[in-house]
C-alpha cells in the first residue's frame, strides 16, 4: 500500500525590517472657516493663511511616535531612523487630490515623487499625513465650523480630520488610520462669536485657533502612528 508523502510547504520569507522611515505631510497652508446658517443662503466661508505650521506639527507627531519605546513590544521603534521630509506640498497635494477616487488611486498620482524619496533616503517605509476626505466631496478636513441660528452663533467646533497612511518602499499602502476629532473652541477671552463670519477673524482669534490646531494635529498624528502596527 502506497502512501502519499508531500514535500513540506515552504514558509514565505519574513518581510524586510522597517528601519528607515520617512515622514511626509501634505496638510494645507490655510485654515478654513465655515458658518452654517439656518438655510444655505446664510452660509459663509473664509480662509486664512497659516504657513507650514500644520505640516511641522504633523511631522513632529509622527517622529515622536516612531521614536517612542515605552515597553518591550515597542522597543524596536527606538532603533528606527526617522527622516522628516520637506517636499513641495502644494504641488503634491494638488496632484493627489486632482484625481477622483479612493486613497489607493489618489496615492498613485504621487507615486513617482514618493519613489524618488525612497531612493534618495533609502527608505523602508513612508508615513504620509493627509486631510481626511469623503469620495466625491471637496477636501476640507481641517476647518473651524460655526453653527448659527437666527442672528447668532451657537457654537464653534475645530475639526482636524486626518488620514495617516503607512506606505511600503514601493509606495503601496500597508496600513492606515483616520483621526477625526472635533472639539468646541472659543475666541480669546471667551468673547462671543459674531454672526457675520469675517468679523470673527481678527488676527488674535486666528492665531489662537491656529495654535490649537497645531497641538491637536501633533497629538492626533502621534496617536494614529502609535495605533498602526508596522
Amino acid at each position: 500500500m502506497l502512501t502519499a508523502c508531500g514535500a513540506p510547504a515552504k514558509k514565505a520569507p519574513p518581510p524586510p525590517p522597517i528601519i528607515n522611515v520617512g515622514v511626509v505631510s501634505l496638510l494645507p497652508s490655510e485654515l478654513s472657516y465655515q458658518k452654517f446658517g439656518i438655510t444655505r443662503f446664510n452660509n459663509e466661508r473664509a480662509v486664512r493663511p497659516v504657513g507650514d505650521v500644520f505640516n511641522v506639527a504633523a511631522r513632529a507627531g509622527a517622529e515622536k511616535a516612531l521614536r517612542m519605546a515605552k515597553d518591550e513590544k515597542l522597543a524596536k521603534l527606538s532603533q528606527r531612523t526617522v527622516y522628516q521630509l520637506v517636499v513641495d506640498v502644494p504641488a503634491m497635494a494638488k496632484n493627489l487630490h486632482s484625481y477622483p477616487g479612493n486613497l489607493t488611486v489618489k496615492v498613485e498620482q504621487i507615486e513617482e515623487d514618493l519613489l524618488a524619496l525612497v531612493k534618495q533616503h533609502k527608505l523602508d517605509a513612508i508615513v504620509l499625513v493627509l486631510e481626511s476626505f469623503e469620495p466625491g466631496k471637496p477636501v476640507n478636513g481641517i476647518r473651524v465650523v460655526l453653527r448659527a441660528g437666527v442672528g447668532s452663533v451657537g457654537k464653534a467646533e475645530a475639526q482636524p480630520h486626518l488620514a495617516i497612511l503607512v506606505l511600503d518602499r514601493n509606495a503601496k499602502i500597508l496600513t492606515m488610520a483616520e483621526e477625526r476629532s472635533s472639539f468646541v473652541v472659543n475666541r480669546p477671552g471667551d468673547a462671543p462669536w459674531v454672526y457675520t463670519l469675517d468679523e470673527n477673524l481678527l488676527s488674535a482669534t486666528h492665531d489662537h485657533l491656529t495654535k490649537l490646531f497645531q497641538g491637536s494635529i501633533e497629538s492626533a498624528v502621534e496617536q494614529g502612528v502609535m495605533s498602526l502596527s508596522f
